[in-house]
């Protein structure tokens, strides 16, 4: 019996050749909620759109286009003049928000606004924008794992090897080594180098650095990658279009219902276990990737203060 399917079949080109670099994320750009006709006719000013506003990588440059393309062509739809003052001008925007992308949640809808209000005020000179306002005090969202929950963490034997396996590496790599969340599935056994003694992990990204791990999660690194040399630690392959890639290889892990996995308090845990080991700020940013020092001063009820005898020998510089 004849194949029902067609005999060519389009293939996307972004899957195919997936792009290393924003440029070629922006260059390479074909959306798939856009018809044809309107993305030739909003396609380069999308693209000129975000070259401009510089994404840091491949993966936001999509980010970027797929929410410019959806705001351009619905501008165009009716009838705004493709001008980065009227389609990023805040009544357009407000007004894309409320009729223009119905498919959205109320929580993405806002999400999506909230990225949009950011872009305008950087794409546009003229258009009517409000001064923003004060920032608020910020609390930490992740607050790290208390130490009787690392160790429960640390104590899990899960059903399967596969998800002991991708447990292991997300802990080693969370607290010992500290990633942030999209690095998680970049980390190989090529990374690992033995340098005096002391395991470095030479993580890849935006924030590429060097980072010295804790000595009981090297161990564990080392035997993941003797046993997998050709993968990456955790045996996850994502989709070049996964936008959630680490919450995917991760949310799989039978954790209990009251100690949730989440990488960000795995990172603020591991911060906060070498702030009260006294490890020098300047180092621990360049090992944490940090630019600034905010991330320290929102861990800083969570550290453990020495004895008071302790410190005062150490301000009159006897010790």
């Amino acid at each position: 019996m004849p194949s029902s399917r067609p005999a060519h079949r389009r293939v996307n080109e972004q899957r195919r050749q997936p792009a290393l670099t924003a440029a070629q994320a922006i260059e390479q750009y074909r959306p798939h909620l856009a018809t044809r006709e309107e993305w030739a006719v909003v396609a380069d000013f999308v693209r000129a759109a975000v070259r401009d506003l510089e994404p840091d990588g491949p993966h936001r440059a999509r980010e970027w286009l797929r929410t410019v393309t959806a705001l351009a062509a619905w501008s165009q739809r009716e009838g705004i003049p493709l001008d980065r003052e009227e389609v990023f001008a805040p009544d357009n925007i407000r007004r894309y928000a409320e009729i223009g992308c119905p498919e959205l949640s109320t929580p993405s809808t806002a999400t999506r606004r909230a990225v949009l209000r950011t872009m305008g005020r950087a794409l546009t000179e003229e258009a009517p924008w409000p001064a923003p306002e004060p920032m608020l005090p910020q609390r930490l969202r992740h607050p790290p794992y208390s130490a009787r929950d690392e160790q429960r963490l640390r104590s899990l034997r899960l059903p399967t090897r596969h998800q002991q396996r991708r447990l292991d590496a997300v802990l080693a790599l969370g607290l010992g080594a500290g990633l942030w969340a999209r690095e998680y599935l970049t980390a190989t056994p090529s990374d690992l180098r033995t340098i005096n003694g002391l395991t470095h992990l030479q993580v890849q990204g935006t924030r590429a650095r060097k980072v010295v791990v804790r000595d009981r999660d090297a161990q564990t690194l080392h035997r993941l990658a003797a046993e997998h040399p050709l993968e990456n630690f955790a045996g996850f392959r994502a989709s070049e279009w996964d936008r959630s890639r680490t919450w995917n290889a991760i949310r799989a892990i039978d954790t209990p219902t009251d100690l949730k996995l989440e990488t960000e308090r795995l990172r603020s845990t591991w911060l906060v276990h070498h702030l009260d080991r006294g490890v020098h700020l300047a180092v621990l940013a360049r090992h944490a990737g940090l630019k600034t020092t905010r991330a320290f001063t929102l861990l800083m009820p969570f550290l453990t203060e020495p004895p008071e005898a302790m410190t005062n020998r150490h301000l009159a510089d006897l010790e």
